[in-house]
């Protein structure tokens, strides 16, 4: 019988042993959730931005966390979310006003608020702005969208196991570890995307002050990432793992649709 109480002991389980079996993509995990929180200090005159970046902290927090307890679809939602705030958070640098998300308030809470911003105004900014940027974010929304932000055959695989002519409930993802290694490789990518737009976006907008040994940093994770990047795209290629049909749709649309800002 599966309760709460055994999840959550499983869960523990899970997080105590994955320094022990998830290698470097999981400590260069920990060590890009550190620099998430660079940030050492906001503009006055930018009176949004830090729900933003707070909600990027937080998600990803969450995202790692929810990985290495094998729960790979609540991983990907908030990996969107993620997105959809680091697009948010780069737009309201250069909005950096309330009266413009037309906010309003009851009693100092939010009760209304610019609903279309992000599909109206926002993405239209970021793919003007940083279109390689825009590419990569675009790209891993519609695969998360294709496949894990609504119900589908594809996300629900991993739940169940056939044990004596049986079905057997999976509460947590029944994959190998070698995969939970590659979805950490991934989100590490994304968040180094993210640390290199702070660092750039630093001097461009002044709106906050990184930390200052934040770059020296970076660099030592960023070269970390290169080298397991290097390393997963080897083992994929030995493995001989044909891209998933949609996705190589999803990508040949986005290298259309972006052409023109290569």
């Amino acid at each position: 019988m599966i309760d709460l109480n055994w999840i959550i002991e499983q869960e523990n389980k899970l997080t105590d042993k994955a320094k022990f079996e998830l290698g470097d993509n999981y400590y260069l995990s920990l060590d890009l959730l550190k620099l998430l929180q660079s940030i050492n200090s906001f503009s006055v005159n930018h009176e949004v931005c830090y729900y933003f970046e707070t909600q990027i902290f937080k998600d990803f927090h969450l995202i790692i966390l929810n990985c290495i307890r094998r729960h790979t679809l609540v991983t990907h939602l908030l990996l969107r979310h993620a997105l959809e705030n680091f697009v948010l958070f780069a737009y309201s640098l250069v909005h950096p006003k309330e009266k413009e998300y037309k906010i309003i308030r009851e009693e100092n809470d939010i009760v209304d608020f610019d609903s279309n911003l992000l599909a109206d105004k926002a993405y239209v900014f970021f793919k003007s702005e940083y279109p390689e940027k825009s590419k990569i974010v675009e790209g891993y929304k519609q695969i998360i969208n294709a496949y894990y932000s609504h119900g589908n055959i594809f996300s629900t695989r991993y739940n169940v196991s056939i044990i004596d002519g049986r079905i057997k409930t999976q509460v947590f993802d029944n994959y190998i570890h070698d995969y939970t290694r590659d979805i950490l490789g991934m989100i590490n990518e994304i968040i180094c995307l993210i640390l290199k737009s702070y660092g750039e976006w630093e001097t461009k907008y002044k709106a906050f002050v990184l930390n200052a040994d934040f770059q020296t940093k970076l660099q030592d994770c960023l070269l970390r990432q290169d080298k397991l990047k290097d390393d997963l795209i080897v083992r994929i290629s030995e493995k001989k793992i044909v891209n998933y049909p949609l996705v190589s749709k999803i990508l040949d649309k986005l290298n259309e649709k972006y052409k023109d800002s290569e």
